[in-house]
C-alpha cells in the first residue's frame, strides 16, 4: 500500500511547499487590500497544516519503527 501512495504524497507535499513559497512571494510584492491578505493567510494556513500533518505522522511512524527495532534487538 505504501508503494501505491508514495508518488501521490510526494507530489502533494511538493505542491504544498510551492504554494507556500508563491504566497510568501505575493506578500512581498503585493499592495492588495486587507481582505486579499486575509485570503492569502487562510490559504497559507491550509497549506502549512497539510505539510505539518505529513511531517507529524511521518515522525510518529519513525518513532514506532525505532521502538520496534529497539525491542527486537535488546529484548
Amino acid at each position: 500500500m505504501n508503494e501505491k501512495f508514495r508518488l501521490t504524497i510526494v507530489i502533494q507535499f511538493v505542491v504544498s511547499m510551492l504554494v507556500v513559497c508563491v504566497i510568501l512571494y505575493q506578500f512581498t510584492k503585493s499592495t492588495a487590500s486587507r481582505a486579499q491578505y486575509m485570503q492569502l493567510m487562510m490559504y497559507m494556513g491550509c497549506m502549512l497544516s497539510q505539510i505539518f500533518f505529513y511531517c507529524w505522522y511521518g515522525n510518529e511512524v519513525m518513532l514506532k519503527v525505532y521502538i520496534y527495532i529497539y525491542i527486537y534487538i535488546y529484548v
